[in-house]
């Protein structure tokens, strides 16, 4: 029997409208007034959420429903970032079996906190490849960043809690516990009783840690150490904070309330991930520095401190830079400074008859600074590495190469 052409598109038909387009179309004709859309552009705003493949609001609110459709959307950064995960975890499992010599060498800090972290290999390839979703896929949903939030939350308690002493424990825990309160409290309708008391909730256990944690510190012997005394005064810094935030919560302030919940545990997240992906790189640099590869090269092999030295402290400022720069994200003063800066730097000034803008000058001297850097390196790589491995004889190449060498 031959199969009908039109009862085949109707079938086709049908299988297309089931679903996501099925849902749609109920909420138009919803008898409620409240169950269907509030205008037609919601309804046509729908529609293009359907085409782009996103969730849409006619689904349900399940989170399984949201992440699916994610996920579908997604799959090629899902996948990649799943094979970046297992090649990390293999390349920190490798390093875990190395026995690192520490010594007094350039860079042996973060060799020593690298070696606590790759204890833990799966968790810190996650952390890194979670915190790298900011650069791969800059305009994530919001859901998805509450996901990313709690997968990353999840292997940051785990090498706290095994690179911590056990009295600093529930530190951790309890900043586990807050980011799992907040994410719960963003997915809860902001007037409701239950979100109101979520965050007094988070409000509440940020406070008395805070407290506990300054009383405990101001106790120890080692108060005038530098790192301790960071600490102290950062975590004074985040008690005033979550002190308005508590008060904020119990006024009405909810808006407000939320935004100080979120900024210190954005706070907090923010400098846990910078300071372990730093801790990562710079130790990498310091392994590689002092291994047989890195010793291939002779302007490493005869210039490891100095190489060790400037690689990581060209590290440290990419982090600082990094945690200003998400600092100004998560306050929403981002694009306040951007504008600020556009206008300084780009703005035309003059000069009596000369005209001129403050970002060619500063942009003039970057080059310099630049060109005199990648001369050096060009200068100590031919010496060290090329003129001492190639035996030129006179004439001309030898000539050419004596004016390389010393341009």
């Amino acid at each position: 029997g031959s199969v009908d052409p039109q009862s085949s598109s109707m079938y086709q038909l049908a299988r297309t409208v089931r679903g996501e387009l099925d849902w749609i179309v109920m909420k138009a004709l919803a008898k409620e007034r409240e169950r269907r859309y509030e205008s037609a552009s919601n309804l046509a705003a729908d529609v293009e959420r359907y085409l782009a493949g996103d969730p849409v609001e006619a689904g349900p609110i399940s989170m399984v429903y949201r992440v699916k459709k994610l996920a579908r959307k997604h799959m090629g950064i899902l996948i990649f970032q799943i094979l970046l995960i297992v090649s990390l975890t293999m390349l920190f499992s490798k390093l875990k079996k190395i026995k690192f010599e520490e010594g007094k060498k350039t860079g042996a800090f973060y060799l020593k906190r690298l070696k606590v972290l790759v204890s833990n290999p799966l968790s810190v390839a996650v952390i890194i490849v979670l915190f790298s979703n900011v650069f791969l896929y800059p305009y994530r949903p919001i859901m998805f960043l509450d996901i990313t939030n709690i997968l990353v939350t999840i292997p940051i308690i785990i090498i706290l809690v095994h690179t911590l002493k056990r009295k600093y424990h529930v530190y951790a825990y309890v900043f586990g516990l807050s980011v799992i309160l907040y994410v719960l409290f963003l997915n809860l309708p902001i007037n409701h009783i239950y979100a109101r008391m979520t965050l007094l909730l988070i409000t509440s256990l940020q406070t008395a840690t805070l407290f506990y944690f300054i009383f405990s510190s101001r106790k120890t012997k080692r108060l005038n150490d530098r790192s301790i005394k960071f600490f102290l005064y950062f975590s004074y810094l985040l008690l005033i904070m979550s002190m308005i935030d508590f008060m904020a919560n119990i006024i009405g302030k909810v808006s407000l309330s939320s935004y100080l919940a979120q900024a210190i545990l954005g706070i907090l997240l923010i400098t846990i991930i910078i300071t372990f992906t730093l801790f990562v790189a710079n130790g990498l640099v310091v392994i590689f520095v002092e291994s047989k590869y890195g010793s291939k090269l002779n302007f490493i092999k005869h210039n490891k401190a100095e190489v060790s030295k400037r690689v990581i402290r060209f590290f440290n400022l990419v982090a600082v830079l990094l945690f200003i720069y998400f600092i100004l994200d998560l306050f929403k003063f981002q694009g306040v400074v951007i504008d600020w800066l556009s206008d300084f730097f780009l703005a035309d000034r003059k000069l009596g008859s000369v005209e001129f803008t403050w970002g060619n000058i500063f942009l003039f001297f970057i080059v310099i600074y630049l060109s005199i850097l990648s001369a050096e390196i060009i200068r100590v790589l031919l010496e060290e590495d090329v003129f001492g491995r190639i035996k030129m004889k006179k004439g001309l190449p030898y000539t050419i190469g004596l004016m390389v060498k010393y341009s």
